[in-house]
């Protein structure tokens, strides 16, 4: 934190974490002199243009991009760059139906991993680029009667051949978990269901605690969090 926050200082580059402050300049007062920290507004901030489930998502993620850089580099490097708005909309004519807003802000942040288990450090899986997803949920609809018409995969143990993983319920807006032959399991805490906003924050709270980051109240055997550094 200090090195980022010492970065904007010299250069007046944006702050990680938001994109509402443009710059961080330093202030002398004194005697004695010292350091007063500002955060000063960009002009063209619009926070309606972006919706509250959506800054809590970009935020989470690049809390967590900073932590995979720091912690588990290897994760970090795996990264693809954000799909396009043209690719998303061309998942969702695909699929028949749109895209929670908060997906739709993971995947435009970062189109999955590269490589197999490279990437695996969300709750020990990792994220899924659009177009495996998009064939696992097709996978997922043929081979299980159980799977829902508005579900789509997200998250997986692997990119090349996945197995188990996160989904998303498109309806609701609520996550749970897949497996292949299995049932869905929703994700459940003491205040209910639990949304991708909510599962990334989770996520953040517990890597910072250098904690497991198995899912609340997941169900079955517990998944570790980043190993690898």
């Amino acid at each position: 934190m200090i090195r980022l926050m010492a970065r904007s200082l010299e250069t007046g580059a944006p702050m990680p974490y938001s994109r509402r402050y443009s710059r961080v300049p330093q202030r002398h007062e004194g005697p004695p002199s010292h350091l007063t920290w500002v955060l000063e507004e960009t002009g063209d901030h619009q926070p309606e243009h972006v919706a509250p489930e959506d800054q809590l998502v970009i935020a989470a993620w690049e809390r967590l991009k900073v932590w995979l850089r720091l912690r588990a580099p290897e994760s970090y490097a795996s990264l693809r760059p954000g799909a396009s708005d043209h690719r998303i909309e061309r998942a969702e004519q695909r699929l028949g139906f749109s895209l929670r807003a908060p997906l739709r802000a993971l995947w435009t942040l970062n189109d999955g991993v590269t490589g197999t288990a490279a990437g695996a450090f969300l709750n020990g899986l990792a994220l899924m680029p659009i177009e495996t997803a998009l064939e696992t949920r097709e996978f997922l609809a043929d081979e299980m009667p159980g799977w829902g018409s508005r579900w789509v995969p997200f998250t997986a143990d692997t990119v090349d051949e996945p197995r188990t993983g996160d989904f998303i319920d498109c309806d609701t807006g609520l996550t749970g978990t897949w497996a292949r032959g299995e049932e869905p399991r929703m994700h459940h805490t003491p205040e209910g269901g639990l949304t991708l906003p909510g599962a990334l924050a989770h996520i953040v709270e517990v890597a910072m605690a250098g904690t497991d980051l198995s899912m609340p109240s997941m169900g079955g055997g517990s998944r570790r969090g980043p190993q690898r550094a």
